[in-house]
């Protein structure tokens, strides 16, 4: 099953009026950064704008993914709010566009009652070859999905979505979806969510569509202690070996921080990974990300206890444990460490923790003159005092120059356009007898954003 292509219409009046982010990949930037005029896309904003019917350009919820303006296989969508302040009653939707050689034609369009688009996209979900339109729709405080197709030039609603397979269902008012290859079955799947605000309460359920615009649904699994959807991250890839899944990182109700679970299908059943009351939990959100380049997520684990003043709603830097999924559940399941990662943001650094000194490191910042040196310690439970192994130093060029000095150093780990990096050793024994050297301390350091 093919996930189709999106290309969204980018226009100087988007620029100005919505706030888009031109540079972006994703998706397709249609417009040369460097025009500042273009007549095909204004012919076609002019068409549109005549073709509204007395509705507005809207732009949905996940801007970065989709725009006002789409291109969707042969066709072009652009999203549509229409206002009736005396009945109080708004509409959302799309119009649908052709283009030709003898220019551009309206050809069909949609309205649903709604104050707005949560989240657009397209995809071919039945797999019939042809794109699906997916809008989750917001009316009066309640979130329900819609998926329309189109067909010879004609958009025809398919499904309009509520939870009704949860008990209760009326009180999950709140939405998000994740669309993509979530298993190893080639077919297209649909992982929702649906939040209780009352309660902190989500359920998560996996959903499909046949060939003929039937819809299935796995087994509903409940996540307690979730804080809200829009700050929920969703990500999809192989979370073991061959094994495909999602991994969440959840913004807590309770302890007001992250935790990270993982679901994945089996039988043709979606599965948790940990208990309720064992996931991984951090002080802030941290992106999963595949690490160490094997082709598996990698679960972030914060060690900021490590770093001298470390403030929870600061981040400056951050010490990281990358860890993987050990493939199993419940009490079984754990994770199994990769590696630990120094980053220092503010300085745009990182340094790759050795393994035999992961974990045993205790970071400490000291100023000298206009110079940040981070201080590097080894400690550990047997140890009555932490030992200091090395500095980091980071001097301004422009500083160094107007000195008509070189900076202090033993070495130099790196350096930018406006920086050296500077590796600075007090003790040369204890250095060594970690099994450090000039040569693999530049392997461990590198520069964050070149």
């Amino acid at each position: 099953m093919k996930l189709l292509k999106v290309a969204a219409l980018v226009f100087v009046m988007c620029i100005m009026t919505t706030g888009c982010d031109t540079s972006s990949d994703l998706p397709e930037n249609l417009l040369d950064d460097n025009i500042i005029y273009d007549k095909g896309n204004n012919e076609l904003y002019t068409f549109i704008n005549k073709s509204l019917d007395g509705t507005t350009l809207v732009l949905p919820d996940n801007s970065s993914e989709v725009g006002q303006i789409n291109k969707v296989d042969s066709n072009i969508i652009a999203f549509q709010k229409r206002q009736d302040v005396n009945l109080k009653i708004n509409k959302v939707g799309f119009v649908l566009i052709s283009k030709n050689d003898d220019g551009y034609t309206l050809e069909d369009s949609y309205l649903e009652e709604g104050e707005e688009i949560e989240y657009a996209s397209f995809y071919d979900l039945n797999n019939d070859g042809s794109d699906e339109v997916i809008l989750l729709i917001n009316n009066k405080s309640v979130t329900t999905m819609n998926v329309y197709s189109i067909k010879n030039n004609k958009v025809t609603r398919i499904s309009k979505i509520k939870p009704t397979w949860l008990d209760d269902y009326k009180k999950y008012t709140q939405m998000k979806i994740k669309i993509g290859f979530i298993d190893n079955d080639l077919k297209l799947d649909i992982l929702m969510m649906n939040y209780d605000n009352s309660s902190g309460e989500m359920y998560a359920t996996m959903l499909n569509y046949s060939n003929n615009n039937e819809l299935s649904t796995t087994d509903a699994i409940k996540i307690p202690n979730v804080k809200n959807l829009n700050d929920l991250y969703l990500v999809i890839g192989k979370v073991y070996n061959n094994k495909k899944g999602v991994i969440l990182s959840m913004p807590t109700l309770k302890e007001n921080g992250y935790a990270t679970q993982i679901l994945f299908m089996k039988d043709n059943k979606l599965k948790k990974v940990f208990n309720d009351d064992d996931l991984i939990f951090n002080s802030y959100y941290v992106p999963v990300r595949d690490e160490n380049k094997d082709g598996i997520l990698d679960i972030p684990v914060l060690n900021n206890n490590m770093i001298e003043n470390f403030a929870s709603n600061s981040k400056p830097s951050a010490l990281v444990s990358w860890r993987k999924w050990n493939n199993k559940t419940g009490k079984d399941a754990d994770t199994i460490f990769i590696s630990q990662v120094y980053y220092n943001y503010k300085n745009n650094f990182k340094f790759l923790v050795p393994d035999t000194l992961a974990n045993k490191l205790y970071i400490q910042k000291s100023i000298e003159g206009d110079t940040p040196y981070y201080i590097f310690y080894y400690y550990d439970k047997s140890s009555k005092e932490p030992l200091e192994l090395f500095q980091i130093g980071i001097s301004a060029k422009n500083l160094v120059e107007d000195a008509k000095a070189s900076p202090k150093m033993d070495s130099i780990l790196a350096e930018t356009d406006n920086n050296y990096y500077q590796l600075v050793v007090r003790n040369k024994d204890t250095f060594k007898k970690y099994d450090l050297t000039l040569e693999n301390m530049k392997e461990y350091f590198s520069i964050i954003y070149e």
